[in-house]
């Protein structure tokens, strides 16, 4: 079978709407700074209009990773033939700033992908002057964001299942990825962020998640919170020693946590959104159920949160949900297929959401009861349809 044509961009386009706008952060990584799918600092306009006016685009190779942008530049990370490499462009005309070296990237389909693109699935991280890449053949690579000299280079002994689609997550000095399969060479490792050198390995034999890590400070604990094959759990980035993890028994795990307050929002694999609480005791933390919501399946969409409503794509029809606070009651807000769930998972406030849809034109509503309505559709090119859904957040506080 043949994939959809959706998950072979071989372009990089950037669209501009004709109205002003306040320039947003950096989005220098999966997710965007803090992983939570929220775009600070953009005003969205009061007026849509009929078209986006496209600026520029360039052929940048086949992918699935998300490009990034910190500055004025883009970070696109491609596979060209055979070879994988990193793109730099100017952000604001689409020009070629540099190519790092390509490398060879050998990838052969893993059960159950047909013939998927095997274009990198792992979106770069920019920290530090430095670009973060780990590709579908199980190389780590940091290079220089001005000069793309590589600064260190990684190999793990088996290939990553399914590419490692999986994004590094760098903070405190270190680099933080799970390289490779289930080799007892391989796991969870955290690599010195300038030099490459291995701080700390997990090889337990398990496999990474598809989803990739987020750093949250719980119960009084810092730590990476992540899936692998086996379980959610939290591990301390300064040691890797194993914090608390919950079993799982779906074979996949393709989201990527959210973070409400002292909740941990997940899913495993085709499965319900559940909620979980950290609780610290003699024996160190133990995580608590809190709540499951009725229907909504993310499987491969990861949530973006709204002040205390909760956005996202079900696997299951598309179905658009409601969940008050301290219940597991929910109201069902529609079901037509393509349109996104909404979980209330605390008190609400306004926003907006865009939501790339491949069924048709992009939605734009505000967040708010009794139902997300649609600002205007504004039709994107298919490869958009890789974005996962973004929030944008204006002048208004933030909620507590």
């Amino acid at each position: 079978m043949n994939p959809p044509q959706y998950l072979l961009p071989t372009v990089l386009a950037l669209l501009l709407l004709h109205v002003p706008c306040i320039r947003a952060a950096d989005w220098p990584q999966w997710r965007g700074p803090n992983r939570d799918g929220v775009v600070r600092g953009v005003q969205a306009p009061a007026k849509w209009p009929k078209t986006l006016r496209e600026e520029w685009k360039v052929t940048v190779g086949e992918s699935v990773s998300c490009p990034v942008v910190v500055g004025d530049r883009v970070y696109a990370f491609t596979r060209q033939k055979d070879d994988e490499s990193v793109l730099c462009l100017d952000a604001a005309s689409g020009e070629q700033k540099w190519r790092s070296e390509p490398y060879p990237a050998p990838y052969h389909w893993w059960p159950g992908e047909g013939n998927f693109s095997k274009g990198p699935r792992s979106t770069p991280t920019v920290a530090g002057g430095r670009v973060y890449t780990a590709g579908v053949s199980g190389v780590i690579s940091c290079l220089e964001t001005g000069t793309r000299k590589v600064l260190w280079r990684k190999q793990s002994k088996e290939p990553p299942p399914y590419g490692g689609p999986a994004s590094p997550l760098v903070a405190d000095g270190l680099c933080v990825v799970h390289v490779g399969c289930n080799s007892k060479d391989d796991g969870l490792t955290a690599f010195d962020a300038a030099t490459g050198e291995q701080k700390w390995r997990v090889a337990d034999g398990s496999r990474p998640g598809a989803g990739s890590p987020i750093l949250a400070e719980l119960a009084g604990e810092k730590q990476l919170v992540l899936f692998t094959s086996w379980n959610l759990r939290g591990v301390s980035p300064a040691t890797g020693k194993t914090l608390w993890a919950l079993k799982l028994d779906g074979s996949e795990k393709n989201s990527t946590p959210l973070l409400y307050k002292d909740l941990i929002i997940f899913a495993d694999y085709k499965d319900r959104l559940r909620a979980i609480r950290l609780e610290k005791g003699e024996k160190g933390l133990t995580p608590k159920d809190v709540w499951q919501a009725h229907g909504a399946a993310p499987y491969m969409s990861t949530p973006v949160l709204d002040g205390d409503l909760l956005f996202g794509a079900s696997v299951r029809g598309g179905r658009l949900l409601l969940l008050p606070r301290r219940s597991d009651r929910q109201d069902s807000l529609g079901e037509q297929r393509g349109l996104p769930f909404r979980l209330r998972v605390g008190r609400q406030r306004r926003g907006r959401l865009a939501i790339p849809n491949r069924a048709g034109p992009a939605l734009r509503g505000p967040a708010e009861r009794p139902g997300v309505r649609a600002d205007r559709g504004l039709p994107v090119r298919q490869p958009a349809d890789l974005g996962p859904p973004r929030l944008p957040r204006g002048p208004h506080p933030d909620p507590e």
